[in-house]
Formats: C-alpha cells, sequence, structure tokens
C-alpha cells in the first residue's frame, strides 16, 4: 500500500511521512521486525486502507504540534462544507477531537457540541443537524440524531437562555420549530427519570 502510495505524485509526501512515522513508533516501541509484519498483515486483513492511515498519521502529527480541536477545524476548512457529516474531514476532525477529549484528566462527552457551536452557533448547528436528519443517507441520520442528543444535553445543562426561547416558542420557521419540539420531548423524558 505504501508502495503504491509512495509512487502516485498526488500521495507521495504523505506516504513518505506515514512511513516516517510508523517506523519511529516501531522504534521507540521496541518493535521488532516480526512485530512490523504482523501490523501489516493485520492492515491487510482488516480491510482498513490508505485513507485510514492517513488520518491516524495526521492525528499523531496534530497531537505532536499540540495543535487544539479548533485550529484543526479551521485547518480542515470545515466550517465551509456544504454537507459537514457527509465530509472525510469531518470523520477526521471528530476522531481528533474524541481522542483529544478522552486524553484529559476529566473528560467531557459533549466536547464536539462545545467545538461544533463555536463556529455555527447553537441554532445554526441544531439547523444542521435536523436538514442531516432528512439525508437519504442512514449513516448521516443516525450520526445527525446523535449529535442531537449531545446536543440537548449540553443545552438542557449549560444555556438557559436557549431553552427559554425554545419554550416560549419564539421560531422562525419550520426547522426551528422541529428543534423545540424535539428539545422539549427530550427535556420531558429527561424530568420524568
Amino acid at each position: 500500500m505504501l508502495i503504491a502510495a509512495k509512487k502516485d505524485s498526488s500521495t507521495t509526501y504523505i506516504a513518505e511521512r506515514l512511513e516516517d512515522v510508523h517506523l519511529q513508533y516501531f522504534q521507540e516501541n521496541g518493535k521488532t521486525t516480526e512485530d512490523v509484519h504482523k501490523f501489516f498483515d493485520w492492515t491487510r486483513k482488516s480491510g482498513r486502507g490508505w485513507q485510514y492511515y492517513k488520518q491516524r498519521s495526521q492525528e499523531e502529527i496534530w497531537r505532536s504540534q499540540q495543535m487544539i480541536a479548533d485550529g484543526v477545524f479551521n485547518l480542515l476548512k470545515l466550517k465551509e462544507e456544504r454537507n459537514l457529516l457527509v465530509s472525510p474531514a469531518f470523520s477526521t476532525w471528530s476522531s481528533y477531537v474524541t481522542k483529544l477529549n478522552s486524553s484529559k484528566e476529566e473528560p467531557n462527552d459533549l466536547a464536539i457540541i462545545v467545538y461544533l457551536e463555536r463556529p455555527f452557533g447553537g441554532f445554526g448547528l441544531a439547523r444542521m443537524l435536523d436538514r442531516s436528519q432528512q439525508s437519504p443517507n442512514r449513516q448521516v441520520q443516525e450520526d445527525a440524531e446523535k449529535l442531537q442528543t449531545l446536543q440537548l444535553k449540553h443545552w438542557m445543562n449549560h444555556h438557559s437562555d436557549t431553552i427559554r426561547m425554545l419554550n416560549y416558542g419564539n421560531m422562525l420557521d419550520e426547522t426551528d420549530t422541529r428543534i423545540s419540539i424535539v428539545y422539549k420531548k427530550f427535556f420531558q423524558a429527561k424530568n420524568k427519570k
């Protein structure tokens, strides 16, 4: 896989970087030649291809450079994405956020929402997630539902102004009305427990 990637001029640079990262990892962790063979055999059998390793290596580079989630978000130009949840760059970014968050002493299970609300705003993100739930792609729908649930938890815990606005029904359009209804159902279900 690396050999093929090194032959393609569009992937040569990243293939060489990936190779360097792998070699450095193997050397620093005292891996033997047999370990390396097992690793590459696993990659072949698991079906995880070039994109997966390119993503993982890039995440390692960002971590070593101590890049913050917002910086990576901007680097990947995710605010410009028309269909954010479909973008491979979003998958890379969300994986990076998850790893950054899990390495903290007190991980925040709502971290991804906190980061996403910064560029899009609370309602902007809510509208985006609502639109994504209308997608014909089932995986996009499921991802949007999971993110929406996290956002509703975030609102319930931290945003009393948002809650008041939703409860007064000061909605601008059909999407906002749907968001309000979903939030009210979520809030009622949480309060019944």
